[in-house]
């Protein structure tokens, strides 16, 4: 039960409040607009209520331990129906550390792709609609900044997502496919969290009416599910599992080779 309740803190301290970073890089931008054939469109964005705004998670993570030093997974690319214009839906891995300078903060690094409605007021996302890669890292929440860069409007079809541990430069670094690093921590969690990290791999929304990605015929699908481990190697997390959907209408199921897994919405 710690493990869930770090998660839903981390995520939402992280879209209600910090400072944040939004860059667009021009080259990488080029990249990504070749990076994959076109995807089929999202369903309309549907009308609703804007209330109960918080996060709504669909996906699994492990215990903190000392043998996760990275996540990664191939992520299925699935534009999903929002909330109206308000609306935004993610999917991630993510890496999440204790801070040891700051007891009782936590600090991530996550990369994904998110969609996102044209009027969207989250603060790291603010002015940008549509379907792009993204990242997101912080040292210690309400102690050092939080880093959110917003990368284009093109997500590859099957792109392996990874946060690497790397002594070359002692940092947690963010990278997507074939396109490689897009981004890197610029501290070292080695010094500035505590050993145990966790890994953590979600689909994620704001209010009750946006869907997660996938759908009942054509789930998102997490596979490659794997961690870093401390000589640099990656092997299947051995304490991952499911948690319970935050909403009766996100599902969730193991594939046949766990702990690889799919999610959905439904009814939709």
């Amino acid at each position: 039960m710690a493990a869930v309740a770090l998660r839903w803190l981390g995520r939402v301290t992280a879209l209600l409040c910090g400072a944040t970073v939004l860059s667009a890089l021009s080259s990488l931008a080029s990249a990504l607009a070749t990076a994959s054939p076109p995807l089929a469109t999202a369903s309309p964005s549907r009308s609703c209520n804007l209330i109960n705004y918080e996060p709504y998670y669909d996906g699994g993570q492990t215990v903190f331990t000392t043998v996760v030093f990275g996540t990664e997974s191939y992520i299925s690319s699935q534009e999903a129906s929002l909330c109206g214009a308000e609306g935004l839906s993610l999917a991630w891995p993510m890496v999440v550390g204790n801070s040891s300078d700051y007891p009782g903060h936590v600090g991530w690094a996550q990369v994904g792709y998110g969609h996102f409605g044209s009027g969207t007021t989250n603060p790291p996302f603010y002015g940008y609609g549509g379907f792009w890669l993204w990242d997101e890292w912080v040292q210690a929440y309400g102690k050092t900044r939080l880093h959110t860069i917003v990368y284009g409007n093109s997500v590859p079809q099957n792109a392996l997502y990874s946060v690497v541990w790397s002594s070359n430069c002692d940092c947690l670094q963010l990278r997507v496919g074939s396109l490689g690093e897009l981004d890197y921590t610029s501290f070292d969690p080695g010094s500035k969290w505590n050993a145990a990290w966790q890994g953590q791999w979600y689909g994620e929304t704001n209010y009750p009416s946006d869907d997660v990605p996938g759908t009942q015929d054509d789930p998102a699908n997490f596979t490659g599910v794997n961690i870093e481990t401390w000589d640099g190697s990656w092997a299947s997390p051995q304490s991952f599992r499911l948690e319970s959907p935050d909403l009766s209408q996100y599902k969730q199921a193991l594939l046949a080779n766990p702990p690889n897994f799919k999610i959905w919405t439904y009814p939709p």
